[in-house]
């Protein structure tokens, strides 16, 4: 057995056994009792509930709607259920073994509360998971490649900032990351760095290969695209999620980036869809 933080994991090659994905429907005031080591790690993301969890031995955590929890292989844990939704689907569980030349790595002891920036692409990746699992024609290839993708997402969280030459803009590449729809001027967020407008964006370049402006719209870009293809959401909720204003002008954008005007995308990958379940 090996021990890894999602750090080393990040920069680690590693295989991927046993995937399971499954939706949940949650009741309200119900407890779950994991008594035994868990026999794989889970991800779950609590998409129209809340619960409270409690690792053995150690304190409770709160988990709220739109989060996301990494149930790690061997811990064990109760789960109390504070709120389920309406919905047929509450949350989403992918299950999963990761082994290394045949040993199973182990993450954690306990469960934890993940730090995710881009929670509507991680709902995407699950979803499209269940819709891989669930289809007549399974592709083991497909589901296990999504899988791979699901957990560079999430531990490309921990993976920290690679040179110390960028770490007087740490600051301020966390802040893109983590918000992009945030209309906060560049300079502003230079200033998060103690650092000039000039400096933050020559840095930005480098690290990251694109201007601060560039990144930002890019991010958004994949929100929409998630938001098209998960949420089944209209162009205009799209772009008040996203805090823009103009629905033209955020069109033209998406063709120029993606080449297709995002009725285009979503009908493009509702049809994707609707083959795999054929």
């Amino acid at each position: 057995m090996i021990n890894m933080t999602l750090s080393e994991l990040y920069k680690t090659d590693f295989d991927i056994k046993n995937i399971f994905a499954c939706r949940q429907k949650w009741t309200t005031g119900a407890n779950f009792t994991m008594n035994h080591p868990r026999p794989q790690n889970g991800v779950i993301y609590l998409k129209n509930c809340e619960g409270v969890y409690t690792p053995k031995g150690k304190d409770s955590f709160f988990a709220p709607t739109d989060s996301v929890v990494w149930l790690c292989e061997k811990s064990q844990y109760t789960c109390y259920n504070k709120k389920a939704g309406t919905n047929s689907t509450d949350a989403y569980l992918i299950q999963f073994n990761i082994e290394i030349n045949g040993k199973r790595v182990i993450i954690s002891d306990s469960p934890f509360l993940m730090n995710t920036a881009n929670n509507f692409a991680i709902l995407s990746k699950m979803k499209e998971i269940c819709e891989y699992i669930n289809s007549a024609h399974k592709s083991p290839a497909a589901i296990k490649g999504a899988v791979y993708t699901l957990i560079y997402m999430l531990s490309d969280e921990y993976s920290g900032i690679p040179d110390k030459k960028y770490n007087c803009i740490s600051k301020g590449i966390e802040y893109l990351e983590k918000n992009p729809t945030s209309h906060t001027s560049i300079e502003a967020i230079a200033g998060m760095c103690n650092v000039s407008s000039g400096t933050f964006r020559r840095l930005f370049k480098e690290y990251s290969g694109k201007s601060p402006l560039s990144f930002r719209l890019e991010k958004q870009i994949e929100l929409a695209q998630n938001m098209l293809i998960g949420e089944y959401m209209s162009l205009s909720s799209i772009c008040e999620k996203l805090e823009i204003d103009n629905v033209p002008y955020f069109c033209k954008l998406f063709l120029k980036k993606t080449g297709m005007t995002p009725g285009e995308f979503k009908n493009k990958n509702i049809i994707n869809i609707q083959k795999n379940h054929e």
